[in-house]
């Protein structure tokens, strides 16, 4: 596991993937919705037989079911499967001038509530989507399930973690072993301070000193659900420099993205893939490694773990 780390860590080329023993391979999947559009995903696997944990992972505005082949692709060839909802603000369904995608309005975030729906609409028919890919059934390790999502994403994430919006719903899937906020929201993004009261499982916050977006926020408040969360099992991974785009975690750009990093982009790879291992592989290494300050020396000093 460690090594594995290492070699992540010292990878030098933008958007190529070091791959794990594991091949990754696709197909599609779709679960109908009453009275509204085909649920359309991604799926990605191992070639390879084995039973692989299951990680659900949510885009951000205007992504789409075929974005963040960097993280899904190294996640699945070191031993996962990957299930990748397209939710109604992918940019797949907008019609518009393409100018105007990531204007932020009612048409274009006001699916928040559904996409946890649909979070958990994919753990209900997981069979029904096994049935639909061929040998998808004996692969995929029946209950073992993290949630993960970048930006609207990670609001979706947090919602299945526990997170309350101002309204006062909640989303929380207790299926969820654990999950993954990628630039998530803080207070004033339809949260309010005691949004995370009730995020107890495991969770990972992962931002840096440039995470601004297209909706007003900062770098700060974007640690909130670690800071404000109950302790326990919960970590941020914070990076000096790193924009919203991660170094490229997207594998396209979009505003606010900024500009192709190798080392943001390995450290995100890197430590995801050793919480992953942790929390849905009981991978103890993996966990040591997580409460080390081994990122820090890896990541040329530009990283660094913090865990409450």
């Amino acid at each position: 596991m460690l090594q594995v780390l290492t070699l992540l860590m010292s990878r030098q080329q933008n958007f190529a993937v070091l791959s794990g023993p594991l091949t990754p391979e696709f197909a599609h999947a779709s679960l109908p919705r009453a009275n509204d559009r085909t649920l359309e995903m991604r799926v990605t696997y191992p070639r390879e037989l084995g039973s692989y944990p299951v990680i659900v992972f949510s885009h951000g505005l205007r992504g789409s079911m075929d974005s963040y082949d960097p993280v899904i692709k190294t996640w699945v060839s070191h031993g996962y499967v990957c299930v990748q909802p397209n939710h109604a603000d992918s940019f797949s369904y907008f019609k518009g001038n393409p100018r105007d995608a990531f204007q932020i309005n009612s048409s274009s975030v006001g699916n928040w509530k559904q996409r946890p729906q649909e979070i958990s609409m994919i753990i209900d028919q997981m069979s029904e989507i096994e049935r639909q890919i061929p040998g998808l059934a004996v692969r995929v390790q029946a209950g073992v399930i993290g949630v993960g999502g970048h930006s609207f994403g990670a609001h979706t994430s947090s919602l299945i973690a526990g997170a309350r919006p101002a309204t006062g719903e909640s989303f929380k899937e207790k299926r969820v072993k654990a999950v993954l906020l990628i630039s998530p929201q803080g207070q004033g993004n339809g949260f309010r301070a005691d949004a995370w009261t009730d995020m107890t499982g495991p969770v990972m916050d992962i931002t840096g000193s440039e995470d601004v977006s297209i909706v007003p926020t900062t770098p700060q408040l974007r640690r909130q659900p670690f800071e404000l969360s109950p302790t326990g099992n919960k970590y941020l991974l914070w990076i000096e420099g790193a924009h919203h785009g991660m170094g490229g975690i997207t594998g396209r750009w979009f505003p606010t993205a900024g500009p192709p990093d190798a080392t943001i982009l390995n450290t995100v790879e890197t430590v995801s893939l050793a919480y992953w291992d942790a929390y849905l592989k009981g991978d103890a290494k993996a966990r040591q490694f997580l409460a080390s300050d081994s990122v820090k020396a890896l990541s040329k000093g530009v990283a660094h773990i913090e865990r409450r």
